[in-house]
């Protein structure tokens, strides 16, 4: 039932065919899932930005969720952006492609 496996640098992020989320990690903040994080399409877990991590989720209305380290505001998703078609997590920052896929 895994359609998408993404690493980072202290955590591990599985998407499955049902649209959910299942993570585990060596890093306490990075474990944590949102609640309610449903119908998820694309995954992205971020480097360790001063050996932090963080994901990202890409939900099917183009709306992102992202969890773990916020050190360098790299989880704060601004409230407007609803039409995002593909994501990235890096060290320290979130990325998301708004667009044609």
């Amino acid at each position: 039932n895994v359609v998408a496996v993404a690493a980072g640098y202290h955590q591990s992020v599985l998407l499955q065919a049902d649209g959910t989320v299942v993570t585990w990690s060596t890093a306490k903040e990075a474990i944590s899932l949102p609640a309610g994080l449903t119908n998820v399409v694309a995954i992205s877990a971020g480097g360790g930005y001063q050996g932090h991590s963080h994901s990202v989720a890409l939900r099917a209305d183009g709306t992102l969720v992202s969890w773990g380290d916020n050190s360098a505001g790299q989880c704060v998703i601004p409230p407007d952006l609803v039409s995002a078609t593909a994501i990235s997590a890096g060290g320290g920052s979130t990325l998301a492609f708004l667009g044609a896929a």
